[in-house]
């Protein structure tokens, strides 16, 4: 009886925890991240370099995942063109899964991304992002619509680790894995809202050759 009553209490703790609302396996996939795309990941004495080249034709896409606390999972794929370069920037075209472009442009500086939203607004830095503490180990402060905010971002095996505060006390952990181009490999966004647990995450593949054909011909109109 005493065993039942142990294991009872330890579910019901688990629960609290959010242990069985987590249907995702994150360690899995950053596994299969870095194992793909060994040799081929930022390290903090890379930021000292410049990006590897991408080519024109390159094309990336990322299978998007949102995980709700009633066990729903929301999934989506999107797609990232590059079709033009310069001295100091890449920028790359946004198609959703449906292949219908939308106005979202990418401009990749070094290792920084800008994000345009409209065809007639400027590509700016997304300030939920904290950009200028991105790339920064240790505790880094930047400033935001409420003032000042910080965030503790540690490396670990091609990992970028970000802490940093989420709703009232709470606390969220951002993990990131970029290619040695600067390219978004892996991100992932775990914390917890009013109690529940919620996690996010973005996990980059490269399409087919059928697929990326298509993204071309529709970006390049």
């Amino acid at each position: 009886m005493k065993k039942f009553k142990l294991t009872i209490a330890t579910l019901i703790i688990f629960s609290i925890n959010g242990c069985m609302l987590s249907p995702y396996n994150e360690a899995n996939t950053i596994r299969g991240v870095l194992e793909k795309n060994s040799g081929n990941l930022l390290y903090p004495n890379d930021l000292s370099e410049e990006p590897v080249e991408l080519g024109l034709d390159f094309t990336v896409g990322y299978l998007v995942k949102q995980y709700y606390s009633n066990g729903e999972i929301d999934t989506k794929k999107e797609y990232y063109k590059l079709y033009k370069t310069d001295s100091s920037a890449n920028y790359f075209k946004h198609l959703d899964e449906n292949f219908s472009m939308s106005d979202t442009e990418i401009k990749l500086v070094n290792y920084t991304r800008f994000i345009k939203y409209t065809k007639s607004g400027d590509f700016s830095s997304h300030v939920s992002n904290f950009k200028e503490c991105e790339f920064k180990l240790g505790k880094c402060q930047y400033e935001n619509s409420t003032g000042k905010s910080e965030v503790n971002t540690t490396f670990k095996d091609g990992v970028w680790i970000t802490k940093f505060k989420g709703f009232g006390a709470s606390e969220r952990t951002m993990k990131r894995i970029y290619s040695k181009s600067g390219i978004l490999l892996f991100r992932s966004n775990h914390g917890y809202f009013m109690g529940k647990e919620t996690y996010g995450e973005r996990t980059a593949f490269l399409p087919n050759p059928s697929v990326k054909q298509q993204v071309s011909n529709i970006t390049s109109l």
